[in-house]
């Protein structure tokens, strides 16, 4: 789909990357529901994950306002998820959140770390996500003194 939407040129232009990021987000609406309701919580996550971080990695113009309507969908997905996760998974999906947003540039590393710190709100989760506030806070914003 991404790649059908860049052409030739890799690069997915103003016109369509709105539309481009509503496909998108309807699709992972649509495939990981269906996973979620078939108990297939890790592979739901995964690929909306997955979903998330292409759509990010994407050349495109006009990213940041597709990419923000895709994220909020991403997060409510996640949220679902999250809801329906194992104890184990559920920290499995922190741990995923913690290294992804760490590894991420920019636009994509706030919204990873904005989700981590409202989707995980369980006491074990508040006191990491209070210590890396903490110590983004030490480094002045930057997340780099994780």
């Amino acid at each position: 789909m991404l790649e059908r939407a860049a052409g030739r040129y890799g690069y997915i232009d103003y016109e369509r990357a709105w539309e481009t990021m509503r496909d998108l987000e309807e699709f992972l609406c649509d495939m990981a529901g269906q996973l979620l309701k078939s108990g297939h919580v890790w592979e739901a996550f995964s690929l909306t994950g997955y979903g998330f971080q292409a759509a990010a990695g994407c050349e495109m113009d006009g990213l940041d306002g597709g990419l923000t309507m895709l994220f909020e969908g991403c997060r409510d997905l996640w949220r679902a998820q999250i809801g329906a996760a194992s104890p184990e998974q559920k920290r499995d999906m922190y741990q995923w959140f913690q290294k992804t947003g760490q590894a991420a540039p920019g636009l994509k590393e706030e919204f990873l770390q904005e989700a981590q710190q409202t989707l995980f709100q369980a006491p074990e989760f508040l006191r990491e996500n209070i210590r890396e506030l903490d110590q983004m806070d030490d480094t002045g914003g930057t997340g780099q003194g994780r």
